[in-house]
């Protein structure tokens, strides 16, 4: 049904499925139908373009979850451990 303001000679479009749906869907329309902008190109002037390069991922890795110094340090506990075994076995043959 559409009707003229003869004040402003303005036309108003009234849907009446848009009346059945709720306001907030017909708010949604009138907002799309708005907010429609036409394209205008220049036919003089300079166009400016920017390339944008996108971002690039690897392979996910797998991270050790202990550090090559801490790893450093357990290795060099261990060897003393067994040094200091050694030579306790070695000294308790001696006594025997």
């Amino acid at each position: 049904m559409t009707t003229k303001s003869s004040n402003n000679n303005v036309n108003v479009e009234i849907n009446k499925s848009t009346k059945t749906r709720g306001t907030a869907a017909a708010n949604e329309e009138d907002l799309y139908n708005k907010e429609k902008i036409e394209l205008i190109v220049p036919t003089t002037g300079k166009l400016y373009f920017e390339h944008k390069s996108e971002l690039v991922f690897c392979k996910p890795h797998l991270m050790p979850l202990k550090s090559q110094a801490l790893e450093r340090l357990e290795e060099m506990q261990r060897e003393t451990a067994r040094q200091l075994q050694e030579k306790r076995l070695k000294g308790s043959h001696k006594k025997n």
